[in-house]
């Protein structure tokens, strides 16, 4: 192989000068370079193979060379570089292949109707996925002081189940019966869960096993938003 060496020309090879008339040491023999045949380019070198071609030359301008650019490193621009702003409000766009399950408390003295098991709002609502190992997404208040929580989970999700996390950070009593959202998740972009009928009734009907009681006058799972527009808040989380 080519060991290139460089004589001494009296001329630094830094990038910003012509190289002069180096020479390569070529297996003991000392040729002048740049040559018209192996270029004459300023600022690079070419780096040839010694090794005998098919027809047997050792000619070292015969090869394929290999071209070392000596030039500058282009100067670093000292623009800085754009910065991400915060938007003035959260948007509820889930990313793609997930669904925003919202869920009306039904646990606190504060709303109706409710099993009054907690006097303060939760400080969040876990649903559950008890198909795929139990995983638990942490729904939080939709806005300051709203009764509904809600989380982006996968729309492959075929079941839920709901269970409030107190003001101390801790689990509240057993989660619920299951609700099946197979059919509404996969083509919807938010889903809400609430009661529709009595604080008399919801305990029942929450903790019906296997599966909660839904349909009217219980639970309600739709994904028609107008459904439950009386119940929203009308702020939005900032």
């Amino acid at each position: 192989m080519l060991g290139p060496q460089r004589a001494a020309t009296g001329e630094a090879i830094d990038g910003s000068v012509n190289i002069g008339n180096p020479q390569l040491c070529l297996g003991g023999t000392c040729v002048s370079a740049p040559t018209a045949a192996c270029g004459d380019a300023s600022l690079s070198v070419r780096i040839q193979s010694l090794h005998p071609l098919s027809n047997g030359s050792t000619d070292p301008c015969a090869a394929p060379p290999i071209n070392v650019d000596w030039t500058a490193v282009p100067a670093v621009s000292d623009a800085q570089p754009e910065t991400a702003t915060t938007p003035a409000k959260e948007t509820f766009a889930c990313p793609p292949n997930t669904v925003r399950v919202h869920v009306r408390d039904v646990w606190s003295s504060s709303v109706s109707p409710t099993m009054s098991t907690l006097t303060a709002p939760p400080l969040s609502v876990e649903i559950i996925d008890p198909v795929d190992n139990y995983i638990d997404y942490g729904a939080r208040q939709d806005s300051a002081a709203c009764s509904w929580y809600s989380v982006c989970i996968p729309s492959t999700t075929e079941t839920i189940q709901i269970k409030p996390l107190g003001a101390d950070a801790c689990p509240d009593g057993n989660p619920s019966g299951t609700f099946d959202i197979s059919a509404l998740a996969p083509t919807s972009s938010e889903l809400w869960l609430d009661y529709t009928g009595t604080s008399a009734t919801i305990l029942a009907d929450y903790s019906a096993y296997p599966a909660a009681n839904t349909g009217a006058g219980k639970f309600r799972i739709t994904s028609d938003k107008t459904a439950v527009a009386g119940e929203l808040c009308t702020t939005e989380r900032t």
